[in-house]
């Protein structure tokens, strides 16, 4: 149905001595001058005006902003599976790519089979909990600091225009934007009254496939477009790295 992406696409961390971010392709998503129609939904927002990262948030700044529009990212991941999926991860030696290799090595928490039970038990746990609770049991979850619910919650309380990424991709077959309101419909209900956009993107069908962007609003989960994959070069040149 869907699965998520390599642990490094979601995670900050270093390739080659180069700083990898995901904020970095999301930024390039937003500036996809391409989706759906011409120009993409974001550059329509923005009048063409390309969002750049804002790199000091010492004062809680967005992520990014074009001209007077800021936007922020989160993910739409339980911090506990995060955790366990970097703790868990293989390491790839990338020293060699030049000469066309890439090494990739096991260490003692990659096969540790109970970190890795507890890495997809959370995830699957958390979706289950956001799929089959209602709006009052989620904010009741999401003041208890120990609950996989705690930082999505928390999160959708954010005063910003907000960019919500959820990183896994479908199937290209499934139904992805009737699973997405299922799960998350409950959870996004928090952000009705707050006077800023939300919007929501995933993966359909990489590596041929496409960033599915939604916007909700009052209860409604909207598609406003669909940029392809292969216009977003950060993206796949990190996806064909860590898809080992």
């Amino acid at each position: 149905m869907y699965k998520l992406l390599p642990t490094q696409m979601y995670t900050k961390g270093q390739i080659n001595s180069t700083f990898i971010n995901y904020e970095n392709y999301l930024i390039s998503l937003l500036n996809s001058p391409i989706g759906c129609h011409y120009p993409s939904y974001f550059m329509s927002l923005t009048a063409g005006e390309k969002f750049v990262a804002i790199k000091e948030q010492s004062h809680g700044e967005c992520d990014a902003k074009a001209g007077e529009y800021a936007i922020d990212f989160k993910l739409l991941m339980p911090s506990k599976a995060v955790e366990y999926k970097v703790l868990t991860k293989r390491t790839i030696d990338y020293s060699m790519m030049k000469h066309g290799f890439i090494t990739v090595n096991d260490t003692p928490n990659s096969l540790n089979d109970n970190m890795k039970k507890i890495a997809n038990d959370s995830f699957q746990t958390f979706i289950e909990e956001l799929s089959y609770s209602s709006t009052e049991q989620l904010q009741q979850s999401g003041q208890n600091k120990k609950s996989l619910v705690y930082d999505v919650v928390k999160n959708m309380k954010t005063k910003k225009n907000v960019l919500f990424f959820f990183p896994c991709n479908f199937d290209i077959n499934d139904p992805s934007f009737f699973i997405i309101k299922k799960i998350f419909s409950s959870l996004f209900y928090l952000r009705n009254g707050l006077d800023y956009d939300t919007y929501l993107t995933y993966l359909n069908g990489i590596p041929n496939g496409e960033f599915i962007i939604i916007k909700y609003c009052a209860g409604q989960f909207i598609i406003v477009d669909k940029i392809p994959v292969f216009l977003i070069q950060e993206f796949t040149d990190l996806y064909r790295l860590t898809n080992i």
